[in-house]
């Protein structure tokens, strides 16, 4: 290699950076925030769990924690980055997922989808929501619920 070819190569580098970070720019400017999105926005699945809303809200923390913001080499899933808020009087408790940055360096403000919890008569329900343009979205919903069930293991083998 050369000193000219070192510096090619560097170059590269600078522009797919820049690039890059155009991208990211350009789609969180257009990002909704989660509070304006619809149900027509996502791709809806509910989940009985035979738990209280706070183990199930445990255990999904545990399985993002465990597992990472996202898994897979070739068909990566997205698992996203929780912004979970504090639970209500009535034991109900909401995550907001967001895509990881660019950068890898925290969350975007790209809303990937939101996963709440609430108590039932037989331990709680799930309720997973998943953007519809995100990229295998059932792939999605299925590590949510798994990660939800405690069964983070089964995702992130």
């Amino acid at each position: 290699m050369t000193a000219g070819h070192d510096a090619v190569t560097f170059k590269g580098m600078i522009v797919k950076t820049v690039l890059m970070t155009a991208c990211v720019v350009a789609l969180v400017g257009c990002a909704t925030p989660p509070g304006k999105l619809t149900d027509a926005d996502f791709n809806i699945r509910e989940v009985a769990l035979a738990m209280p809303a706070k183990d199930a809200a445990a255990n999904f923390r545990d399985g993002i924690r465990y597992c990472g913001s996202e898994t897979g080499l070739v068909a990566v899933v997205h698992h996203g980055i929780p912004d979970c808020g504090q639970e209500r009087s009535d034991g109900s408790l909401t995550c907001d997922m967001y895509l990881p940055s660019g950068m890898g360096m925290g969350r975007s403000e790209l809303v990937l989808g939101i996963v709440s919890f609430k108590p039932s008569a037989t331990g709680s329900t799930a309720t997973l929501k998943v953007q519809t343009y995100a990229a295998r979205n059932h792939n999605v919903l299925n590590a949510w619920e798994k990660f939800a069930q405690g069964k983070h293991q089964d995702v992130c083998k």
